[in-house]
C-alpha cells in the first residue's frame, strides 16, 4: 500500500513553506473553490512548485488532490501572462 502524496512529511513541508510565502495556508492551497483570489493564489503556489522546486504536473496535482491536466491548464495561463518563479507577472 502506498501513502497518498498529499500527506508524505516532505510534501506537507514543501506546500507549507509555499503557502507560508503566499500569505495563505494549505487548506487555502487544496480547497476546492473557484473564487478568483483562490484560484490565483492556487495557481501562483503551481507555478513556485513546478519551476523554483522542479515539481512535475503529476507530482503538483496529487499534492492538491488535482488531476495533472488542471496543473497543466494552470502552468499555460501562468505562462500566458508571464509570471515568473516568485509568482508575479
Amino acid at each position: 500500500m502506498t501513502a497518498d502524496v498529499g500527506t508524505l512529511p516532505f510534501v506537507t513541508a514543501k506546500l507549507e513553506a509555499v503557502a507560508r510565502e503566499l500569505g495563505c495556508n494549505v487548506r487555502t492551497l487544496k480547497m476546492r473553490s473557484k473564487l478568483p483570489e483562490v484560484v490565483e493564489v492556487r495557481r501562483r503556489a503551481i507555478v513556485i512548485l513546478h519551476k523554483r522546486h522542479g515539481w512535475g504536473v503529476a507530482r503538483i496535482g496529487r499534492a492538491l488532490g488535482r488531476d495533472h491536466t488542471t496543473i497543466m491548464h494552470h502552468l499555460q495561463v501562468a505562462q500566458e501572462r508571464g509570471e515568473q518563479a516568485d509568482g508575479r507577472g
